[in-house]
């Protein structure tokens, strides 16, 4: 499944349990998370979480930031499970 993901501020972090997913940053830029590292990114670049793997991302542009989110296989909705301790 496909979605377009329109940011502000933040992701909080979160995980999806049946799917992986790969983000396509297509405008803006910001700090993305996977697990215990994070990474600067910009538009254009493309990132690949593991299902099961602790993610979110804080939009680090004054406009907001465009992602496309491929999950495979489709997303459940039910499926993303957010994470109570995350600081953002």
């Amino acid at each position: 499944s496909l979605y377009l993901v329109e940011v502000r501020k933040a992701v909080k972090d979160h995980r999806h349990l049946g799917s992986d997913e790969t983000v396509t940053l297509l405008g803006g830029a910001g700090t993305f998370r996977v697990g215990n590292s994070t990474y600067a990114v910009k538009a254009g670049e493309i990132f690949f979480i593991p299902r099961g793997s602790i993610h979110g991302f804080v939009n680090e542009d004054q406009d907001r930031t465009a992602a496309l989110s491929v999950f495979t296989p489709r997303l459940d909705p039910d499926d993303r499970v957010l994470e109570p301790d995350s600081a953002r």
